[in-house]
């Protein structure tokens, strides 16, 4: 019982440096653009679609690792 908690703890930390390591890269992408707008108008794709790249994949670790944690909890 007190494993399946440890593995839940872990799997929640998990999930929460991804995020926080996400809004973290989001507020310096966009410190970024308003520091210094011009090297971003030569670029053909707008600012935050390297944001929306990490998003996609912060989605789709946040929702395997809920997975885990459900399979975890059914099985404890």
């Amino acid at each position: 019982m007190k494993t399946f908690k440890n593995i839940n703890r872990v799997l929640s930390a998990m999930i929460g440096i991804f995020v926080a390591a996400f809004v973290g890269y989001g507020i310096y992408a966009f410190w970024d653009y308003t520091a210094h707008p011009e090297i971003y108008q030569i670029r053909l794709l707008p600012w935050y679609t390297n944001l929306l790249v990490y998003a996609v994949f912060v989605v789709i670790f946040v929702t395997v690792m809920t997975v885990v944690k459900l399979i975890v909890c059914k099985k404890a």
